[in-house]
């Protein structure tokens, strides 16, 4: 038996520590940060001088926004930090407790209440984050908390000297004084905070230093002077232990990973190629995959050590790998630190080895075998536990663990579960089980719940119904009482829950009438003795076989071989969809973690892909499977290698070369910063979902008029079912267009003149009534995003959407020619009202701007917009638009005469002036003065008119000499402009104009066949026959329906519009517009097919008349 000596008292303070350190050994390495989040990963290692310089530069930023804690009526107020998982957690961490605060570190995952109760418990008097790390915006509302956010990296290891910002105070002065805030796992009801004491770190120093027990040294020998990984979130306590105690009391330099890329096998496996690595901590989820994959397993027999922790490691697993490295078994809480370990023999991995000197750590029998861990005082032990610090008025604690003594070894403990209710899933997350048993048993059907999933990566239930009950019900009345009746409560439960801690249906089974749960006296279920009785059942609920149809209802079987790869897609998006579900439809190439997939997600994915796919065998699919192809394409890819046989064939040369060779040529694109206006209009978001979901897109500022415009924009992604979660990518900025510097302050607009490549300006006003003097906001908007063109370094071409109103009266001076993809100067060609003049004013503007300055700019005009096809099916085509080849006759008619109002005139000319330098090259009014009056060239049809189509019962068999239809639905429009935008053929010149007009029309007539099925259909309410009439007829009738004197308007919306249809019927064709520049600039453009029954039925469907 081996003896403790009692630790050296001198002890240090945290902050204390870091200055010493910096200040005795200043160029020895303490962290490594990655330079970059992509695959060609490199690393700046980092100095205790440089932290030291950090952590001070923070306090004082600290200091300058907030003032000092003590200048407060609360000592140690609380500060909340929401952010990447970045080094800056531990520096602010230390600057925090500097400036006399304390700071809380809130999981992400926690619910909304959850964040909140945890504010307002701990009195929250400010909340920091990071420059684009997203918040809720309910949070921020509700929290009624101001964020306020903290200088980047760069910055605060910017070299140069720092004033010194020094903790003035002795370790017995501040050991109890608050250091920072973590909290319980809050699975069920709220998380509770857990004040975490400066004294709290300190035990860590003291176990360094303990003398050899049986022979063994402290566990934490074999981290000393590591370079060391930790995979552990900096928000938990096993986070902090590994990333910032260790390195200040063990002289580790540990590397972080990359702060906007989910924590995986990839993940783990890039780094440890990237830079020097000696010991590797991780969940144990993680080191699972990794020591299934030969290729992994490698790498991690070539590393020092390998350490673990919140949960269990498969034992079968963990005894591959203590053959080749040191195994770490980490133990600890939240309250207590680290416990205070010493080495076993490496087959001996999976026990705690504890010293019987450590008279303050006792194991107390509980009958059957097991024994529950106390913590005592005694001096023995007192300066090892961080208990006392974190509970000073306790004389005792129980963490409520279990343990199991070794079976001949004296000292060892393996640990096997909690006494309470708190069950640790196989990626060490937890979730206490007692209020979702509850809110089950509260059905009245429900005698009792038992929750289960101890070392499983997710929960499951056993419900005991009424026995009398239970024992009436067929099985497939027992399915539909699952789904109909008890599945509500779940959900309920669910909302409160955080996410990992959430049953699926698929993960409940009824528990036999003939075997009840074993309950103690006062009626309680006694868990342990369930769980054993229902062991059979548990295991075949975590192990069913892929036969076994009531696993995933619903979804299908998938025989890989042979499949076409669309195919193939859409049925992986059915089959990840039921697990992941992502706000809006993923395409085929989208990142799904750049989606919001996270670990759960990905070990569900796995689960149902063996359950669903018919020819992979089970042992391929692994979740380090879908971190490696985390893409519908690429996973359609690699199953049907799988499935082949060729899973692990190696590539030929000249595959390897080619594959090589284009992901070089990919890494010379560059990589585009868009300014995008008007984000939140339809075109708008739809614009915004083409981008984020681009991989040649690294950032977007989005300009707004509305303060609000990110709430109101992430409602309205979720509901067209686009994406709604943007994290860093996306900065929403409050704007005026028609202010100067766009109302920005000058840091912003500077930034934006720094940073942006591209500009997209499709902001505007909707509304054809108003004259041309209404739109000069817009068109000195335009102005100023030219200036801010002209004045940036990078010179950002401007994408202007633009309007085929621009064209309006064409035929009358061109009848028999098509409109060329150029600069149109005439004033009397565009439409003759305010919203088409405005517009080619600007496209005026541009062109001149290009002549005379060099800005390049590239001018959209955009035909008709249809509602979404393929993307965002949640949108719809508005009710209220006018449907294309109606929209159209407005633009091709024209009634009273171009002119500039002379309040504008002078104003567009001086501004502009001003900016091109050449005040004497531009001249207004323009010379044409001529009255022009023009019939409709093209008739129109809105939305209105299949309404009132159903209401008359009869639609139109043609419309006239209109019968070309070339609409475009608005995600592929979106599409085509971002093709344009990314486009790498150099434009002709400064200005380009492109036509955004379906270049292969349909007919109305191709289209008359599926509005008439529609309406048919039984599932219309009720079905209505449509005849087909002439569409004079047709608007015969629409006449004599308006003059009915109880016309109704809402369902019969086209007597709006009757003296337009009236004269539409008489329309001539419309000129034709050439799309060559468009086709060879996007290659959306050039797939577009012409509109059909299948885009028309879509169409109907979203309308719902």
């Amino acid at each position: 038996m081996g003896s403790i000596s009692s630790p050296n008292n001198d002890q240090h303070l945290i902050p204390v520590q870091i200055d010493t350190l910096a200040a005795t050994r200043p160029q020895q390495i303490c962290a490594s940060i990655p330079l970059s989040s992509s695959t060609d990963l490199t690393y700046r290692d980092i100095t205790y001088a440089e932290v030291a310089r950090a952590i001070n530069r923070a306090a004082g930023w600290i200091e300058e926004h907030l003032g000092r804690s003590a200048d407060r009526q609360e000592s140690f107020a609380t500060l909340v930090y929401l952010g990447p998982f970045d080094i800056r957690y531990f520096v602010l961490m230390v600057a925090v407790a500097k400036v006399g605060y304390k700071l809380l570190l809130p999981s992400p995952r926690n619910s909304l209440q959850g964040q909140l109760d945890l504010f307002k418990t701990t009195s929250c008097v400010a909340l920091l984050t990071a420059s684009g790390y997203h918040l809720s915006p309910d949070l921020l509302g509700q929290s009624g908390l101001t964020p306020l956010c903290v200088p980047e990296i760069p910055e605060l290891f910017a070299p140069g000297d720092v004033k010194p910002y020094p903790f003035t105070k002795t370790f017995e002065q501040a050991r109890l004084d608050p250091f920072c805030v973590l909290h319980t796992s809050g699975s069920t009801g709220l998380p509770k905070p857990v004040v975490l004491t400066h004294g709290w770190g300190a035990v860590l120093e003291v176990q360094g230093r303990s003398q050899p027990v049986d022979g063994y040294g402290s566990l934490w020998n074999h981290v000393q002077g590591k370079r060391l990984f930790s995979a552990l979130p900096p928000f938990h306590a096993a986070g902090i232990i590994v990333g910032l105690l260790m390195p200040l009391w063990y002289e580790v330099a540990t590397v972080w990973a990359p702060s906007n890329r989910p924590l995986s096998t990839v993940l783990v496996e890039e780094v440890l190629g990237a830079t020097q690595v000696d010991v590797l901590f991780s969940a144990p989820s993680i080191l699972e995959d990794m020591i299934q994959s030969p290729e992994s397993f490698e790498k991690l027999k070539k590393l020092h050590a390998v350490g673990f922790g919140g949960a269990p490691l498969d034992p079968k697993l963990g005894d591959q790998l203590c053959k080749y490295t040191k195994i770490l078994n980490m133990l600890g809480s939240t309250e207590s630190c680290s416990s205070p370990l010493y080495d076993t023999d490496p087959e001996d991995w999976a026990y705690f080895h504890f010293s019987p000197g450590h008279q303050g750590i006792e194991f107390r029998p509980l009958g059957d075998g097991t024994y529950e861990q106390v913590y005592t005082r005694h001096p023995t032990t007192d300066d090892y536990l961080a208990t006392w610090s974190t509970f000073p008025e306790k004389n005792e604690y129980a963490p409520h663990d279990l343990y199991v003594k070794h079976p001949t070894k004296a000292n060892l403990w393996k640990y096997i579960g909690r006494i309470d209710d708190l069950i640790v899933l196989s990626n060490g997350e937890k979730f206490n089980s007692a209020d979702l048993e509850g809110f089950l048993s509260h059905h009245p059907k429900v005698r009792g719940a038992l929750i289960v999933g101890q070392s499983r990566f997710c929960p499951g239930a056993i419900v005991e119904l009424d026995s009398t009950f239970a024992a009436s019900l067929s099985p497939e009345e027992k399915a539909r009482f699952l789904e109909d009746e008890l599945w509500p409560y779940v959900q309920e439960a669910n909302e409160r829950a955080p996410a990992h801690g959430q049953l699926s249906l698929d993960k409940i089974i009824l528990a036999s009438p003939d075997k009840p749960f074993p309950r103690a006296g006062k009626g309680t279920v006694q868990k342990a003795a369930a769980a054993q009785l229902y062991a059979p059942e548990i295991e075949k609920l975590y192990e069913r076989s892929e036969d076994d149809e009531a696993d995933l209802r619903g979804l299908p079987k998938i025989t890989v071989s042979g499949a076409p790869a669309p195919e193939l897609q859409a049925q992986l998006a059915r089959v990840v969809g039921a697990v992941f579900k992502c706000p809006h439809e993923l395409q085929a190439d989208e990142d799904f973690f750049a989606a919001g997939m996270d670990s759960l997600h990905v070990m569900g994915v796995v689960k149902a892909l063996k359950t669903c796919l018919s020819d992979v065998p089970s042992e391929l699919i692994s979740t380090r499977l879908i971190y490696s192809s985390p893409t519908l394409a690429s996973l359609a890819n690699a199953l049907q290698l799988a499935a082949s046989g060729d899973v692990g064939r190696a590539k030929s040369r000249e595959q390897a070369m080619e594959e090589v060779l284009a992901a070089a040529e990919q890494q010379l694109l560059p990589r585009e910063t868009v300014l995008l206006t008007g984000s939140t209009g339809s075109l708008g978001s739809y614009l915004l979902h083409t981008l984020l979901v681009s991989p040649r897109v690294a950032k977007i500022y989005c300009l707004n008029r509305r303060p609000d415009a990110e709430t109101v924009q992430q409602k309205s992604n979720a509901e067209k079912g686009l994406v709604a979660a943007w994290g860093e990518k996306v900065d929403f900025v409050h704007a005026d267009l028609s202010k100067n510097q766009l109302a920005l302050d000058q840091d912003v607009y500077a930034r934006l003149q720094k940073e942006v490549t591209s500009i997209i300006h499709n902001q505007w006003r909707v509304d054809f009534n108003v004259a041309l003097s209404s739109f000069q906001p817009q068109i000195t908007g335009t102005l100023h995003l030219i200036q801010l063109s002209a004045s940036s370094p990078r010179s950002p071409p401007i994408f202007f959407t633009s309007s085929i109103g621009t064209l309006g009266n064409w035929l009358a001076k061109h009848p028999n020619a098509s409109i060329p993809e150029t600069a149109l100067t005439d004033p009397t060609i565009p439409l003759a009202q305010g919203y088409s003049e405005s517009k080619w004013i600007c496209e005026r503007l541009l062109d001149a701007a290009g002549a005379k300055a060099g800005v390049k700019s590239s001018v959209l005009r955009v035909g008709q917009i249809a509602g979404p096809v393929e993307t965002g099916l949640g949108g719809r085509w508005s009710k209220a638009e006018w449907l294309p080849s109606v929209s159209r006759a407005l633009c091709f008619r024209a009634r009273r005469l171009f002119s500039i109002p002379p309040p504008l005139a002078p104003l567009l000319t001086a501004f502009l002036a001003s900016l091109l330098r050449h005040p004497s090259r531009l001249t207004y009014p323009p010379p044409h003065k001529q009255q022009t009056n023009y019939l409709p060239h093209k008739t129109n049809l809105s939305p209105q008119i299949i309404a009132s189509s159903k209401y008359l019962r009869a639609l139109p068999a043609t419309l006239g000499s209109q019968d070309r239809i070339s609409w475009i639905p608005v995600d592929l429009l979106a599409q085509i402009i971002i093709d344009l935008l990314l486009s790498p053929s150099p434009a002709p010149g400064p200005t380009s104009y492109y036509h955004l007009e379906n270049p292969h029309p349909g007919t109305w007539s191709s289209l008359i066949p599926t509005i008439l099925s529609f309406y048919a259909s039984p599932s219309q309410t009720p079905p209505t026959k449509l005849s087909v009439v002439p569409f004079t007829e047709w608007v015969s009738l629409l006449e004599a329906s308006a003059r009915d004197a109880d016309a109704d308007v809402e369902h019969n919306p086209g007597i709006k519009l009757l003296d337009f249809y009236k004269e539409a019927s008489q329309s001539a064709a419309s000129p034709k517009l050439e799309t060559e520049n468009t086709e060879k600039g996007s290659a959306t453009m050039r797939g577009l097919k012409a509109v059909g029954g299948e885009w028309m039925a879509t169409w109907l469907a979203q309308w719902a008349f």
